[in-house]
């Protein structure tokens, strides 16, 4: 199997506030998560097109799943979920009939914010996220059945008060 390029530190995508532009591959019917480890085989030109451009930049790859898997041609960012997974590469082997098979592994969320362009592939316009769904769900009743204590509601309510809860940065509050 080949394995891709280690990743040069100029071959990284430029951040143009806090976003950047990634290759995207759009997928039918499954969804990658951070930490997931996960062969994927990749038929459409567009998508073989994405992995090629990721593995040449020796950068990371956006997967984001299409709202509906019959549809063979994503032109509009709309037709795909707005969050998705930052992928690293691991191994890419071009088949014969012209089809791919890529082993990658989510290192992140993402939401796409656009379209660079979508010819001779997907290249969309990413921001990374950082929230984690244990943040999203913390309350006193759960802290309570981690603790054992009933009070944590009041804790919390206090913390917050002060401003002393961590809020993750992309969690607008205003």
């Amino acid at each position: 199997m080949a394995k891709r390029p280690s990743t040069p530190v100029e071959a990284q995508p430029a951040m143009v506030e806090g976003r950047r532009d990634l290759p995207l591959v759009a997928l039918r019917e499954t969804v990658i998560f951070p930490e997931m480890i996960v062969p994927l085989q990749v038929g459409r030109d567009k998508s073989v097109n994405a992995l090629n451009a990721a593995v040449a930049e020796g950068g990371p790859i956006a997967l984001v799943t299409q709202r509906r898997a019959e549809q063979e041609e994503i032109g509009d960012p709309s037709e795909l979920y707005t969050v998705g997974t930052l992928a690293k590469i691991a191994q890419v082997v071009q088949l014969q009939d012209g089809t791919v098979r890529a082993i990658v592994q989510g290192q992140g969320r993402i939401r796409v914010h656009g379209f660079a362009h979508t010819s001779p592939y997907l290249s969309a316009l990413v921001e990374e996220l950082t929230r984690t769904s244990v943040l999203e769900r913390m309350c006193g009743p759960l802290c309570d059945a981690i603790l054992g204590t009933q009070r944590s509601s009041t804790v919390l309510e206090d913390l917050e008060s002060r401003n002393l809860l961590v809020v993750p940065p992309d969690r607008r509050r205003d």
